[in-house]
């Protein structure tokens, strides 16, 4: 932001278009090292003592977000298959194995509203989805 409003200013002062163009390099740079601070070729006017973690860094690796919180956790109502494309599913759609869809549960709450829907997952058992895999007392 900081070198856009410099940019801004240079403009409203009528600069010289070299320092102009020196500014919206500058800009450049620091858009880049915001999406990867590991690019090559960096000005050292624009290295940082301590860089920083773009967005490249926090997504990838041992410590980024994707081996650290999205995936591989051991949670409740959850499981584990491979995905893969499929001809037979649309593009805004998930495919879930049988065994998965009979396996996984969800904890749901019966009230006046959704009684009936719950009765009918029941009768229908596990073995068959939609169905009830168990039911809990409170």
């Amino acid at each position: 932001m900081q070198a856009n409003n410099e940019i801004d200013t240079a403009i409203a002062k009528g600069m010289a278009s070299s320092k102009l163009l020196e500014s919206w390099i500058a800009l450049q740079w620091q858009t880049a090292l915001y999406y990867n601070s590991e690019q090559p070729g960096v000005p050292t006017s624009l290295k940082e003592d301590k860089p920083m973690r773009s967005l490249n860094q926090r997504i990838k690796g041992k410590q980024g977000r994707f081996r650290q919180n999205l995936s591989g956790k051991r949670v409740d109502f959850t499981g584990r298959t491979v995905i893969s494309p499929d001809p037979n599913c649309a593009i805004d759609e998930v495919m879930v194995p049988d065994l998965m869809a009979k396996t996984l549960t969800f904890p749901e709450a019966v009230t006046r509203h959704n009684i009936e829907q719950m009765r009918k997952l029941v009768l229908r058992g596990p073995k068959v989805h939609p169905g009830a895999n168990y039911v809990e007392p409170l």
